[in-house]
């Protein structure tokens, strides 16, 4: 279950450490989904990957599904679902998580802005 994510390369420890708090807390496994924020990023592949392994259903909450039809691919028909989402938008959020069993945040920081 703990295999490394060799498409994308990733092996940290991180991930290994979120998701073993994730999947041996006991989420709710099966009806709900999970909802991966910034799944299309080096990290976020390769938290869905991992659930999907596991047999969790994944909610990739994304800014471009268009872009985002290779996470389909990672599991089986159905198990991965993309809604288009804006991290700046409250209501954007709350429709990505509503009717989930956890959340996951692999949102990067591409640019900061301010003072």
């Amino acid at each position: 279950m703990w295999r490394t994510c060799y498409r994308s390369g990733c092996s940290g420890t991180r991930s290994n450490f979120l998701l073993r708090h994730l999947i041996l807390g006991e989420i709710i496994m099966g009806k709900l989904p999970v909802v991966v924020f910034g799944a299309t990023g080096f990290i976020g592949r390769c938290i869905v990957q991992r659930l999907l392994e596991a047999g969790y259903r994944v909610r990739a909450a994304v800014r471009r599904p268009e872009q985002a039809v290779f996470l389909r691919s990672m599991g089986v028909v159905g198990q991965v679902s993309l809604v288009r989402t804006n991290i700046f938008s409250e209501e954007s959020v709350i429709g990505a998580i509503k009717g989930t069993a956890a959340i996951v945040n692999a949102v990067g920081i591409l640019t900061e802005q301010g003072p």
